[in-house]
C-alpha cells in the first residue's frame, strides 16, 4: 500500500514539474519572439531616421 501511494506521489510531482518546464519553455520562446520583433522595429526606426 505504501509503495502505491509513493509511486502516485512521484508520478504527480514528475507530471507537475514537466508541465512547469513546458510552460517555461513556451514563455521563453514567446519572449525571444518579442525581442526579435522589438529589434526589427528598432532597425526600421533607425533606417527611417537616416
Amino acid at each position: 500500500m505504501f509503495w502505491i501511494v509513493t509511486l502516485i506521489a512521484v508520478l504527480f510531482v514528475l507530471r507537475l514539474s514537466f508541465t512547469t518546464y513546458r510552460e517555461a519553455k513556451n514563455r521563453k520562446e514567446e519572449a525571444l519572439q518579442r525581442l526579435e520583433e522589438v529589434k526589427e522595429k528598432y532597425e526600421r526606426a533607425k533606417k527611417g531616421r537616416h
